[in-house]
């Protein structure tokens, strides 16, 4: 799907880029499921997870460790946009912030 191009099926994306796909854990889903709590559809759940956790930075946790209930995770953050494309993001910063709610907001409804 990431090959294909069609951005809303996950398409124009790199398969080897955990970060170019905004999907947040849920950590309501088991931590040792092979998605990394992930449900492979962009939500408005994902945006309010993130946003949930707006502030918070420790740039010492790993992106496919188990999210925890609260707090940061980098599977929330991203860096600043790298490619063409606003889903092309560089990894996490360290920091939960507006930019971070906004580029989950630009592919609400993507699936991957």
């Amino acid at each position: 799907q990431e090959l294909g191009t069609d951005p809303a099926a996950g398409g124009l994306r790199d398969p080897n880029d955990p970060w170019d796909f905004y999907d947040t854990p849920d950590p309501r889903l088991p931590a040792g499921a092979p998605d990394y709590q992930r449900d492979g559809v962009i939500t408005i759940h994902d945006i309010l997870r993130a946003a949930a956790r707006f502030g918070n930075g420790d740039a010492g946790v790993g992106l496919f460790s188990p999210a925890p209930l609260t707090g940061y995770h980098p599977g929330y953050d991203r860096g600043d946009q790298v490619g063409d494309n606003p889903w092309n993001l560089a990894p996490a910063d360290g920091t939960i912030a507006v930019h971070d709610i906004l580029y989950i907001a630009v592919q609400f409804g993507h699936s991957c």
